[in-house]
């Protein structure tokens, strides 16, 4: 089932989906002038693949995260340009 929820000034705050009470598909949250603030994709609950983080003023890619069931398995911070690759 799909949820969206809203900031005081009617502006999407969130978008995502739950099966059976548990997130799972795409999930997005907005800052409140309306740009994604973060993208990413649960699975069983658990976020499970890329994890995108934009900059409020911009829109641009500020953070890039990878997932496996939950746990991060890298991360690249695209202002620094600094890349962690993380052990499972």
């Amino acid at each position: 089932m799909n949820h969206t929820e809203y900031y005081g000034n009617g502006v999407i705050s969130k978008e995502y989906s739950k099966i059976n009470g548990v997130l799972s598909g795409l999930y997005t949250t907005y800052y409140p002038n309306g740009q994604p603030s973060i993208q990413t994709t649960y699975l069983d609950g658990k976020c499970h693949g890329k994890l995108v983080q934009y900059t409020d003023y911009n829109g641009k890619i500020d953070v890039e995260e990878y997932y496996y069931h939950g746990q991060r398995v890298s991360q690249y911070d695209l202002f620094t340009k600094y890349r962690e690759l993380l052990p499972y």
